[in-house]
């Protein structure tokens, strides 16, 4: 059964999660949560599960409402690698 799951950076599976996988500094959530400060954004990862399969994906969140000013438009982000 596939079982998709949204994290922020507090969230204890994020951890346990990169203890069964082979990782970068870039995925820890300490530096994504660092970055997420830097670039005025909110840190998050997907994590997918089906059977022993894994797929985990850390990802910053940032807000575009600004580019849409003269519409109203609001609730607008663009997604952003936390390596950069």
């Amino acid at each position: 059964m596939l079982k998709i799951q949204l994290l922020d950076v507090a969230n204890p599976l994020w951890q346990e999660t990169l203890e069964k996988l082979r990782y970068d500094i870039y995925h820890t959530s300490g530096y994504v949560d660092l970055e997420a400060k830097r670039t005025q954004s909110i840190p998050e990862a997907v994590l997918i599960e089906e059977g022993e399969k894994i797929f985990f994906l850390p990802y910053l969140s940032r807000r575009c409402d600004s580019l849409f000013e003269e519409s109203n438009i609001t609730g607008i982000f663009d997604v952003l690698s936390p390596y950069g």
